[in-house]
């Protein structure tokens, strides 16, 4: 009888060891080596890099050798520059702003869509005038770039690359 009871006593503490550790493994605090960028239907969009002053997240990638970001929110991707036109109605072709030196190729989203731009290759920059110039919020809408306090642009001419809603479908999550 004592022996039934001394097994029974050490069974019962193996099985509540054995709980205890269980338990404990599955609140450990894991170190993330990277976050991936997914949007609605789980299609991978890309991992995420950093998260910006904004709280957007951002992504890194690259088309024919030129690198660039994308800054991702829940609900879309958006370019690092904005798209305008030289003319007060987005007509005519549209330019990037750029930077001289920079360390990634500009990028923009903007209509049709959600269309990446990124600087035509080799452009040469220009100053395009805030006044009488344009440019196409996210809903397509155009509006004038003219402002207090806008000054002159360096811009380039800027080559629609693909319509983002083609591969992705907001919201975006991260896991």
């Amino acid at each position: 009888m004592q022996k039934s009871l001394l097994t029974l006593v050490i069974a019962v503490t193996l099985v509540l060891v054995s709980l205890t550790a269980t338990s404990a493994t599955k609140n450990v605090l894991k170190d993330l080596n990277s976050l991936t960028v997914v949007d609605a239907y789980g299609t991978k969009v890309g991992k995420l890099l950093t998260i910006s002053s904004n709280n957007s997240g951002i992504l890194a990638f690259e088309v024919d050798r030129r690198p660039f970001l994308l800054s991702v929110s829940p609900q879309q991707l958006s370019g690092t520059s904005a798209i305008a036109y030289d003319s007060s109605d987005c007509s005519g072709p549209p330019f990037i702003a750029t930077n001289p030196t920079p360390l990634f190729s500009p990028s923009g989203v903007s209509a049709p869509g959600h269309t990446l731009y990124l600087p035509e290759p080799d452009a040469e920059p220009w100053t395009i005038n805030p006044s009488g110039s344009s440019e196409l919020t996210e809903n397509g809408t155009c509006v004038p770039r003219a402002g207090a306090g806008l000054s002159p642009v360096l811009f380039v001419p800027a080559q629609p690359i693909i319509d983002l809603d083609t591969l992705f479908t907001p919201p975006f999550n991260v896991r």
